[in-house]
């Protein structure tokens, strides 16, 4: 995986942006974003790649999580700037921003993302349909899930969906995952397209800030500098996604991940 030194995996491709991340911290525009947001992509893409290429390369993901894992994960601040998420502070939980000093170690993939985001999002949509037999196969019972405010109905999926490890791959699925059924439960959104356009726009976002993020998150600069350049990346990063035209009717899990996936592919080939 990429490293802000330039080591193992793609970092080459990470560390390339060089001086131009820097400056786009000190001065952000629309085009450096845009050529940043294509270096990203592409950096994203040999990782997943390399991932695939890895013999005997163990998935991180169980194909169903613990039935209500009682990991600490994802602590919701509502109202927060940044999609609504924080960290959980604990250990062993996950779902919070890593440092911003650069991410190292773990295996980093597109296709994991989609496969966990996936999970996330089928559940999320199952709560609303209050599908209970779709969740208890996600390992999920409504009836818990009934039982709980919509930010803690978020946690709980998650922890199930995607279990926290503290690696910064699970770090970028869980924001990824929260942003996207955060639209879902609290927003409101209906629209299974821009659940899953959003929760690949988190992903790649994530993905950036992990690589990058110790470039303009330093405390040397203005908030409203930092938060703008973050605004920019993001603005860049779903023109991609919206040239990309994905069929409704997801349920199952299967179905998300295959949804996600191909967003991230063509995104993906967009920026090459």
């Amino acid at each position: 995986m990429g490293t802000s030194d330039g080591g193992a995996g793609s970092g080459g491709a990470w560390s390339g942006a060089g001086r131009g991340t820097s400056d786009f911290a000190d001065a952000p525009t629309e085009d450096v974003a845009d050529r940043l947001v294509a270096q990203g992509l592409r950096a994203l893409k040999r990782d997943t790649q390399q991932q695939e290429s890895l013999e005997d390369q163990l998935d991180p993901l169980p194909q169903v999580a613990p039935q209500a894992s009682p990991l600490p994960g994802l602590r919701i601040r509502r109202g927060s700037g940044s999609g609504g998420l924080g960290g959980s502070g604990g250990g062993g939980g996950g779902g919070g921003r890593r440092s911003s000093s650069g991410s190292s170690g773990g295996g980093r993939s597109s296709k994991y993302a989609a496969r966990a985001g996936g999970r996330a999002l089928a559940a999320g949509f199952a709560l609303r349909r209050g599908d209970q037999e779709a969740l208890a196969a996600l390992g999920i019972s409504l009836g818990d899930l009934k039982e709980l405010s919509v930010f803690d109905q978020i946690n709980l999926i998650l922890n199930v969906t995607i279990p926290a490890t503290g690696s910064p791959l699970e770090v970028e699925m869980r924001l990824a995952g929260g942003g996207a059924l955060i639209q879902l439960l609290k927003a409101g959104e209906t629209d299974p397209r821009v659940v899953i356009e959003t929760f690949v726009v988190e992903f790649v976002f994530e993905t950036l800030v992990a690589e990058w993020g110790g470039k303009f998150r330093d405390g040397s600069r203005p908030g409203t500098t930092t938060r703008e350049g973050e605004r920019l990346l993001r603005s860049a990063i779903s023109a991609y996604a919206s040239q990309v035209e994905i069929q409704g009717g997801q349920v199952s899990a299967k179905d998300f991940e295959v949804a996600i996936e191909t967003v991230t592919e063509k995104i993906e080939e967009l920026a090459s």
